[in-house]
Order: C-alpha cells, then sequence, then structure tokens
C-alpha cells in the first residue's frame, strides 16, 4: 500500500531532503568531472550518489557537519523527465571508489564465459533505455527503480578524441542504438559518460567546483517529479 503524503506535509519532505542532501554535497572533499563548455541552455541537475559509509557515520557528519566520504556522483545535463527523445541527454559519473560501470556482480548460476560477453555499460545503458521507455509513457514511478536487465545489442566499438582537463586523449566508445557510452580515468576517479545521442566532437570534461546551479536543478526537478506522480493518483 502506498500512502500518499498531503501537500503542505509533501512539499516539507523534498524541502528537507533538497536541504539535506546539499549541505551534505557542499561539504565533499573531491568534486566530480562533468562537461565544460556551452551547453545551450541545457537543464542541469544532479544524477544519482552512492556511499558505503555506515548510518552512524552518517548521523555523526550530519551533528558535526563534516563530509561523509562518497563513492560516486552523478551530473546531468539535459531534462530527464522530458519525453521528447529528441533532446540531448548525457549522465556523467565520477567514481571514487576504484569501481567503474555499476555491473552487478555475477549470479553462481552462470557461467563465466557467458558473463563476460555483456560490455561493462550495458547495464547502464539497458538502465537508461527503460528509462525513457518509461518517461514517454508518463510512468512517472518507474523510471527510478528499473529491474536491471542490460542492453543486449548489437554494440558498436569505436574510439573517440576527448579533452580531460585541457589534456587530449582517445577513449574506447561504445554505442547502443541511439545512445552512447564512453569511460576514461583522472588521478584517483574513474569517469563514466552515458549520452542520449552522440556526444559533441571531441567534448570537454573537467572538474566541477561549484555545483550550485545542479543542486538548483535538483530541487525543481524533484518539485516536478512529485507533482506528476501526485496527478496519476488524483
Amino acid at each position: 500500500m502506498q500512502i500518499m503524503l498531503p501537500g503542505p506535509v509533501q512539499k516539507l519532505s523534498l524541502r528537507g531532503m533538497v536541504s539535506w542532501r546539499t549541505a551534505r554535497l557542499r561539504r565533499i572533499g573531491p568534486r566530480p568531472f562533468g562537461l565544460a563548455g556551452d551547453r545551450d541552455g541545457q537543464p542541469l541537475t544532479l544524477g544519482d550518489e552512492s556511499s558505503s559509509a555506515g548510518l552512524i557515520t552518517e548521523i555523526r557528519a550530519a551533528l558535526t557537519r563534516t563530509a561523509v566520504p562518497l563513492d560516486s556522483l552523478s551530473l546531468v545535463y539535459g531534462d530527464y523527465l522530458d519525453a521528447d527523445l529528441a533532446r540531448p541527454l548525457v549522465e556523467v559519473t565520477t567514481h571514487w571508489d576504484g569501481r567503474g560501470w555499476f555491473a552487478p556482480a555475477r549470479p553462481p548460476d552462470v557461467p563465466p564465459a557467458i558473463w563476460e560477453q555483456i560490455p561493462p555499460p550495458a547495464w547502464e545503458l539497458g538502465d537508461v533505455e527503460r528509462r525513457d521507455e518509461a518517461i514517454t509513457r508518463q510512468q512517472w514511478n518507474e523510471p527510478f527503480f528499473p529491474t536491471r536487465i542490460p542492453a543486449e545489442g548489437p554494440f558498436a566499438e569505436s574510439t573517440a578524441e576527448i579533452l580531460v582537463s585541457g589534456s587530449r586523449r582517445t577513449v574506447p566508445v561504445v554505442g547502443y542504438k541511439h545512445y552512447t557510452a564512453l569511460w576514461f580515468a583522472e588521478g584517483d576517479a574513474n569517469v563514466t559518460v552515458l549520452s542520449r545521442h552522440p556526444l559533441p566532437q571531441t567534448p570537454r570534461f573537467e572538474v566541477i567546483t561549484n555545483l550550485e546551479d545542479f543542486y538548483a536543478g535538483y530541487s525543481r526537478s524533484l518539485e516536478e517529479l512529485a507533482r506528476r506522480i501526485d496527478g496519476q493518483h488524483r
């Protein structure tokens, strides 16, 4: 059974969530990578984050206003609630825990030879494909709790030139339908990039030191998502 909060209580709950998360992220040490350059007015928002810190560490950090180490943080360029899939949408995720793509552990009943045939970004490509399908159906509860099924392919493998903190490099790219996935490492960070469409020629990635625009976008998108979910239950 789903219990819907009354409007004023829901708004207070959302504001509390936004306030807690942004206060927490303002205290992080290493900063995430993101796209640099002209974004043609694309909206910005926060994506997912992960942390292996326990509940006690989280509470202590909140009380002492100290940083909680993050395992990863995503920055989103574009409106992920927009049902017009012709519009660009790029998610840049910085991993500080030594991991890269969010691939699950191999189930014991799946032979290693079969598991290794799945490209590492296939799981996240499958996630974003089902997210976009749910958004076009206006099923606002679905995109954020997807059943993890890897994209089946076919996959197109290629390379692309990118700039990372001003340094040019060539990186492998995996294409699936109209989606593009790439990965690079810089210092202690692994960075994964998922784009709904091919990225511009020689995209630039830099450390983002000011996240305030992403915080504001997160607040707006969360309120809009709550409004749409609430509209489905009326």
